[in-house]
């Protein structure tokens, strides 16, 4: 594994599972457990809190455990960066992240939470990052509502003080299956950061559909 730059091998883990409770344990490199799981990665709930897949930041060495017993699932896991970013202290930032909730026929919701640090006032650009959110899913015969709701506390070094840069992130998203092998998607999203930061508040519309032709094949069309 590179210890910079954009690695060849993003995912790398060890897992295992067929534990009591549904319980699983996994060791190596991965994304961390947090929020909801989707296949678009350029929504803001995962690119501006760095969880992206095509972000090289995004991936973190460490151990997660979980375990789903009937409906209930908790996930948590502890981690070392393998990227030392620009600007940082030198030392390899370290973080930790949970998440938590119900698993439901109809109902889905969890909380989650996620902190790093790397926060030394001195190196410049120097991060430390919690965010915490609640995020769900609500299922009605063929329509199913997707949302996340989460607020990020950014503390950056600047010149031996500290900057605080917080932000909230909305997510809504809604799915019909308007017939077998075919699912339409209406989201919306936002990205709003505090007036301390200079940075703009964003707004995203998403319309797309998901077009499942044969088994393990999947094509999207989204504007």
């Amino acid at each position: 594994l590179e210890r910079a730059g954009n690695p060849a091998v993003r995912e790398a883990f060890g897992l295992v599972d067929n534990l009591p409770y549904n319980a699983y344990v996994k060791f190596g490199r991965f994304i961390p457990p947090y929020g909801l799981r989707l296949d678009d990665h350029t929504a803001f709930i995962r690119t501006k809190l760095e969880l992206s897949q095509p972000q090289s930041d995004a991936y973190f060495s460490g151990v997660e455990a979980g375990a789903e017993p009937t409906l209930f699932f908790a996930r948590a896991s502890h981690f070392n960066s393998d990227t030392t970013p620009s600007g940082s202290s030198g030392l390899t930032p370290t973080g930790y992240s949970a998440t938590a909730g119900w698993a439901g026929t109809w109902l889905h919701l969890s909380l989650s939470y996620i902190g790093i640090n790397d926060l030394d006032a001195t190196a410049l650009g120097s991060t430390e990052r919690s965010a915490y959110g609640v995020a769900g899913a609500l299922r009605y015969k063929t329509l199913t509502y997707l949302f996340e709701f989460d607020r990020k506390n950014d503390d950056v070094a600047s010149g031996g003080s500290i900057a605080t840069e917080d932000a909230d992130i909305t997510f809504s998203e809604l799915d019909w299956k308007a017939f077998q092998g075919v699912n339409l998607k209406a989201r919306y999203e936002t990205y709003s950061p505090e007036a301390s930061t200079g940075e703009a508040d964003q707004k995203r519309y998403v319309a797309g559909a998901d077009f499942y032709p044969w088994p393990f094949t999947e094509i999207n069309a989204q504007y």
